[in-house]
C-alpha cells in the first residue's frame, strides 16, 4: 500500500479497530504499525494505514515528506527490541 504523503506518520506498536475508526477525524497521517490485535479481525486497511518492521518504519520515515512522528506514548519504545528489524 503506497504512503499518502501526509506531514506526518503515526506509528503504533498495535493496530486496533478503534484507530480504524478514529482516522476520518483525527489529522491526516500515515499510520505505521507493527502487529494487530485480534479486535481488528479481517477489517481491510484503507490507504496510507500499513504493516512494517523497525526497519521498515525508519526507511518510510526517511524517504517520507513526513515532519513529525507521532507515538502514543514514549514509553512503548520498551517493546521496539521484540520488533523484527
Amino acid at each position: 500500500m503506497p504512503p499518502t504523503h501526509a506531514r506526518s506518520i503515526r506509528l503504533l506498536p498495535e493496530l486496533r479497530a478503534v484507530h480504524l475508526e478514529r482516522l476520518p477525524v483525527t489529522a491526516p497521517a500515515d499510520v505505521l504499525f507493527f502487529q494487530t490485535k485480534y479486535d481488528l479481525g479481517d477489517a481491510p486497511l484503507p490507504a496510507g494505514v500499513r504493516r512494517v518492521t523497525l526497519a521498515g518504519a525508519v526507511r518510510a520515515f526517511w524517504r517520507s515528506p513526513a515532519e513529525r512522528l507521532e507515538m502514543p506514548e514514549p514509553l512503548w519504545m520498551r517493546f521496539l527490541p521484540a520488533q523484527p528489524f
